[in-house]
């Protein structure tokens, strides 16, 4: 697998790192369009790349593909059977049309002529519900997060990055500690977002994505910064896509 299929821009690209590309491309394009089996996609994708990352002494990278495994088995679960806090089933909240005073969660017993239907303005864990689940493809809806939770997210991530760099440079012979920190950190939290199906995700993914470009192709790497250039539009889609969405369903 570590054999060299081609050569791009003087740099050797492996079929280890063609599949895991395959493979890491298919699972993005999955998790824009809400398909939940993009999860099963990116546990074999994560699987290849740190075993990539691990020979090109991107140690920050190769370990987070360790987290990236264990996060893709809870995204999945939580995509299918998730609940939100508060003790909502996402899969089963439907909107009604509210007057212009009715702001308060509400749930009625559904008969066989009624339908049950609840809407939310903020879930108790700092995300506030919105969208629908396409064709029953998932147990969570759309949501996002308050403003507590967004600045929750990025002091993690700017305490988070000089920290794990500091450990990177200290004990072992990475070369970029600082600008595998970065990423690495990033997409902890919007895997975490990502699984929880916030829209937040997809900003966060957004800067990763940049910053993992010129990580990788400094490394040589060319195939793989190739592919993170896509994922920043990906990202930028699936941004716009899931906006829309919750913003439907929080008129409906």
């Amino acid at each position: 697998m570590l054999e060299p299929a081609f050569v791009l821009w003087g740099a050797p690209v492996t079929w280890l790192e063609i599949a895991a590309f395959v493979l890491a491309l298919g699972c993005v394009v999955l998790n824009v369009l809400e398909i939940h089996w993009g999860w099963g996609l990116a546990i074999l994708s994560s699987l290849l790349y740190g075993w990539l990352f691990l020979d090109s002494r991107l140690y920050g990278e190769s370990g987070l593909q360790v987290f990236f495994v264990a996060v893709a088995v809870w995204g999945w679960w939580q995509w299918l059977y998730g609940r939100r806090r508060g003790g909502e089933t996402s899969a089963a909240a439907q909107t009604s049309t509210q007057t212009s005073t009715q702001t308060s969660t509400q749930t009625s017993t559904q008969t066989s002529t009624q339908t049950s239907t609840q809407t939310s303005t903020q879930t108790g864990g700092g995300a506030a519900l919105a969208g629908a689940p396409p064709s029953g493809e998932a147990g969570l809806r759309i949501a996002r997060l308050d403003a507590r939770g967004r600045w929750l997210a990025l002091t993690a991530w700017a305490l988070g990055w000089p920290l794990l760099a500091l450990l990177l440079g200290r004990f072992t012979n990475t070369d970029v500690p600082w600008l595998d920190a970065f990423p690495t950190v990033g997409s902890v939290i919007g895997q975490v977002l990502l699984g929880r199906k916030l829209l937040e995700n997809w900003p966060v993914w957004v800067l990763v994505n940049l910053a993992s470009v010129g990580l990788f192709a400094f490394k040589g790497l060319w195939l793989t910064a190739i592919l993170y250039a896509v994922f920043v539009a990906l990202a930028v889609l699936g941004w716009l896509r899931w906006h829309r969405l919750a913003l439907a369903g929080e008129r409906a």
